[in-house]
């Protein structure tokens, strides 16, 4: 990892030694993101206030890969970006999460099973491809079907794909692209008739009516519940047992950054969370444990769409609302 840290300032010292300016550098980034802040009679205003903000997080992510740090950041599909913007790739509604006595109060079945020292289901063939919500705050309905998807095929043996479109246009319970919670949804899909298949309801990120019917049912909820919350232990057993875990956490600037390695900035500890994630896995590097974190951003953002966290301190509140979902056969 270190290794790695070091090529990437080396790389950096490079681009500067061969000319590479900043002008070169903002050309290139919205030529790969396709990217055109042109407007008519606008005299570059709109591009110049882009530009500004590109080469500001363009400065944040040099200075700190430039030190050995634990995780890396990158230039993404946020780099040009405003806070205000940001906001709507977020989406978790925290008044609807469960009080604190409630989550302590939950049973902690151990069963003094010997867990493995690593777990990684993102190259498991129940594992659907990593999603991107776009500019909606959906995050909490692929936080709640992705661990149903897996769910079902562990059941059938068949991969499934399942509509997040339909939760965001169909689910009143939940805000749309304004936000709600996963345990919500499994309510209103397991009261609803299910989850609906993909193919007969694509994601558009945008709310819009309500078209689901019976026919395009392609997996059932059985059962959900909440996991101890802040026991570590608690939701690795439960992540042997059911597969992928729900969670919330709360992001901070960095995090929309972030690039490979364990995150963990100090600022996001003890927020409310604003963000909808699926766990799904755990590990340790360099003698830091970790989770494994799948996220809705698309594959350009972290490591393919995946993101690794501190383990057992309860990073970003990520070990507050873990709950697991089980299919019905």
């Amino acid at each position: 990892m270190k290794l790695f840290f070091v090529l990437a300032a080396f790389a950096m010292a490079v681009s500067v030694v061969n000319g590479y300016s900043d002008d070169d550098a903002w050309k290139d980034y919205k030529k790969k993101h396709k990217l055109d802040y042109n407007i008519e009679d606008d005299g570059g205003k709109r591009d110049g206030l882009r530009k500004k903000i590109f080469l500001n997080n363009r400065e944040k992510i040099n200075k700190h890969n430039s030190h050995t740090k634990s995780y890396l950041r990158k230039l993404n599909q946020f780099a040009a970006m405003g806070t205000w913007e940001k906001k709507r790739y977020l989406g978790v509604n925290p008044s609807k999460a469960p009080k604190a006595n409630f989550l302590k109060s939950i049973p902690v079945n151990l069963q003094s099973r010997q867990l493995p020292s690593s777990l990684d289901y993102r190259f498991d063939p129940c594992m659907p491809e990593i999603k991107d919500q776009g500019y909606c705050g959906s995050c909490w309905a692929f936080t709640t079907i992705t661990p149903l998807e897996f769910s079902q095929c562990k059941l059938t043996d068949s991969p499934v794909v399942l509509s997040e479109q339909h939760l965001v246009d169909c689910d009143n319970t939940n805000g749309g692209c304004n936000g709600g919670w996963y345990t919500s949804a499994w309510d209103y899909l397991q009261s609803n008739s299910g989850a609906v298949k993909e193919t007969l309801y694509p994601y558009n990120a945008k709310e819009a009516v309500c078209k689901f019917k019976t026919s395009m049912t392609g997996a059932q909820v059985a059962s959900y519940d909440y996991v101890q919350s802040n026991n570590a232990t608690a939701m690795q057993v439960a992540l042997m047992e059911y597969g992928p875990l729900a969670t919330a956490l709360t992001v901070i600037e960095s995090f929309f950054a972030y690039g490979a390695g364990v995150y963990d900035d100090l600022e996001c500890d003890g927020q409310s969370v604003n963000h909808a994630v699926v766990i799904v896995g755990w590990g340790n590097q360099n003698g830091v444990d970790y989770w494994v974190g799948r996220n809705s951003w698309g594959t350009t953002w972290g490591t393919n769409g995946y993101f690794l966290i501190q383990r057992g301190v309860n990073k970003c509140g990520i070990e507050n609302y873990p709950a697991y979902v089980a299919a019905a056969a």
